[in-house]
């Protein structure tokens, strides 16, 4: 029995509703070119990882470190942690686009989804002496790029993501979620996504177009399948659940209505968002440098990662700018 198919033979009712990692793995041929390796790290900063959940104990590589003063461990007490692991590096009932790569959780949320730039520097910082190969920032906030209010803040993350770059790490971040063309809005910078050397990830949805909600730039705008609320939601606000991604939640947290809807058992729920989007494209990234290990024993620098994501991807336009939507398949054919 191969790879993709004892997977999803546990994974069947979850895997209805899979659209998105459908489109991403080109109906499970992905997982049986490369499922991922373990050699290849994943820094999750975050809220933290449930790693007790039975699709991601597997994946935990490293316990990570928790930079929230009263939580010393990096259990996941708000969801979002969880969720970005399940879509990198799921594999139960769920499947990530990488079953088989290995993540590192660092805490900087706290439990009302609140956090400091100040920590997330910090958990940067550790996550490169650690070595990790990749570090996912499903995260960001809005800062000022008027006067000096925020410009020493816009300096530090600069010079903690070149730091990352030098060492040959890949920054993946989130473009952000308030529907905006950020190359307007120059009063003010999406941080950490939207600065020099992170590979920005904007979100498409069922239909493959750019998500209402997806920020965007005129700079490399990379897209990945992270789904919407429906075609329903803009006129009724009733949000079609199969417009939605399917992702890992901590089984400790209280269900959510929707997901007890359709019957999911607890520890997963429906999401949409930048944050996803991230999450899948350093998975993909990560499978990229798996697959790179193992034919040609070494791993691809950012150029060519780069390179390889453009002459493979589908070019989609919305308002005039160039998108470049993922195609992970065509990427792993091409690395041989």
């Amino acid at each position: 029995m191969n790879y993709l198919n004892e997977m999803i033979q546990q994974a069947e009712y979850y895997h209805r509703w899979s659209w998105a990692m459908k489109l991403l793995t080109r109906q499970g041929c992905t997982y049986n070119i490369q499922p991922g390796s373990k050699e290849i790290k994943i820094a999750i900063i975050d809220s933290g990882v449930d790693r007790n959940h039975p699709d991601l104990a597997h994946s935990i590589v490293s316990e990570g470190k928790s930079f929230i003063d009263d939580m010393p461990a990096t259990v996941d007490l708000s969801g979002h942690g969880t969720m970005m692991a399940g879509a990198i590096a799921a594999r139960g009932k769920l499947l990530g686009i990488g079953p088989g790569l290995g993540i590192v959780p660092y805490k900087i949320i706290q439990t009302n989804n609140s956090g400091h730039s100040s920590d997330v520097i910090k958990a940067i910082d550790l996550a490169i002496d650690d070595r990790n190969d990749i570090i996912n920032l499903s995260l960001g906030s809005y800062k000022s790029t008027i006067g000096e209010s925020d410009a020493g803040l816009i300096r530090e993350y600069n010079q903690i993501i070149r730091k990352a770059a030098s060492k040959g790490i890949i920054v993946v971040g989130s473009m952000g979620t308030h529907g905006m063309f950020l190359s307007k809005k120059s009063e003010y910078c999406h941080v950490p996504g939207g600065l020099s050397h992170v590979i920005s990830v904007a979100a498409t949805n069922k239909e493959g177009m750019l998500a209402d909600y997806s920020n965007y730039n005129s700079g490399n705008n990379y897209a990945v399948p992270a789904g919407d609320f429906g075609p329903s939601w803009k006129k009724e606000r009733k949000p079609d659940f199969r417009s939605m991604c399917v992702v890992t939640y901590p089984a400790q947290l209280d269900q959510t209505p929707q997901s007890k809807a359709v019957k999911f058992d607890q520890g997963y729920e429906f999401m949409t968002g930048t944050s996803l989007a991230a999450a899948k494209m350093s998975g993909i990234i990560g499978l990229i440098q798996s697959q790179a290990l193992e034919k040609r024993r070494q791993k691809l620098n950012k150029g060519q990662i780069i390179h390889l994501l453009r002459r493979t991807s589908k070019r989609l336009v919305h308002n005039g700018v160039v998108f470049y939507l993922v195609q992970p398949y065509e990427a792993l054919r091409l690395i041989y």
